[in-house]
This record gives structure tokens, sequence and C-alpha cells, in this order.
């Protein structure tokens, strides 16, 4: 009965159920969202994009005079993908208004940056201009399963609201051409 007892009170604990003392019945209360996709938090918050939670490892310099107009550099690894950097570039436009486009601005393949070579992408977030990221990933080997492109690019939404509702198309969605064009280019 306590092997019971703890069971339910573990699954109420995942489901974020309340558990009435009177039956300990679980009760379940329906958020209308499906428990397959559930609601994304975000680690890193600004005006205009966020940075979702996923266990990553997240830091943040300021602005440096060789960084150009970029008034924050975020750095982002997976904790089992440590040499997988993904590094964004954000301008103080970011934290100036929701996003109100996302874009695709230009890939670069083999750009040097802080003494390392990588592939480079733009996108604009906000229609004035005010809000282009630039994300450095590690040169493409060919490699699927490489966590900075794969992953990472995943985690960044772009924030038209208060609540950050991720507009579409995504960043992912507008980066992910990148790689299929380097995989056709390399084909023919």
């Amino acid at each position: 009965m306590m092997l019971l007892m703890r069971l339910l009170l573990a699954l109420c604990v995942i489901f974020a159920a309340p558990i009435s003392e009177a039956s300990l019945t679980p009760t379940v209360k329906s958020t209308g969202l499906s428990p397959a996709a559930p609601p994304r938090t975000c680690e890193i918050r600004q005006e205009a994009w966020c940075i979702y939670q996923d266990g990553s490892e997240i830091t943040d310099r300021q602005k440096v005079s060789r960084d150009g107009p970029n008034d924050h550099i975020w750095s982002m690894r997976d904790i089992y993908h440590p040499k997988s950097l993904l590094v964004i570039l954000e301008p103080s436009g970011c934290r100036k208004g929701f996003s109100d486009e996302v874009t695709a601005l230009g890939f670069e393949e083999d750009v040097q940056w802080q003494g390392k070579a990588w592939d480079k992408m733009r996108i604009r977030l906000r229609v004035d201009g005010s809000c282009d990221l630039t994300l450095l990933v590690p040169l493409y080997d060919g490699d699927p399963l490489e966590w900075a492109f794969s992953v990472g690019r995943g985690l960044i939404a772009a924030c038209g609201d208060d609540a950050c509702t991720n507009i579409t198309p995504t960043p992912a969605d507008v980066t992910d051409i990148y790689r299929k064009q380097f995989r056709r280019e390399r084909q023919e």
C-alpha cells in the first residue's frame, strides 16, 4: 500500500496534479496542452527573443570593442557536447521591442571570429533592422547530430509579445535551409 501511495504521489508530482487528501485519488486539471508538447520556458529572455530552457550551459559577455555593434555575446553549449558551441551576437535593438518578423539575412562559411573558423547565419527579428542576430556554429563537417546547429538553433525563439509567443517561421525554420543548401552544393 505504501508503494502504491508513493507511486501515485510521484505521478501527481510529474504531471503537476493535486491530490485529494480524503481519497488519495489524483485530480488532474486539464491545461488544454498535449502532454507530448509541454510549454517551453525561457531561460534567458530579451524583449525580442529568448533562449529556451533545456539544461545547456549559457554564458553572456557584454560588448567588447572588436565585436562591432553587438551589445551582448551569448554562448551556448550542451553538457554532453561541450565542443559544439553556438554563439549569438546580439545588438542592443533586441532589447527595445518585440519581434515582428523572422527572416534569414544570409549565410557565410568559414568566417573567422576570435581566432576560430565558424559558419555564420544572420536572422532579422525586427522589421526596422534593429534586431539582427548573428548565429555562429562550428564549421559543418557532415555530422547531422552536431549540437549547435541540430539542437541549439531550436532553443532560440522570436518573442512576439510579453508571454514570448514564438512567432513563425521560427529562427530554426529560416536557418535550416543553410545546411540543406550546403549539402546540395557538396553533392554537385
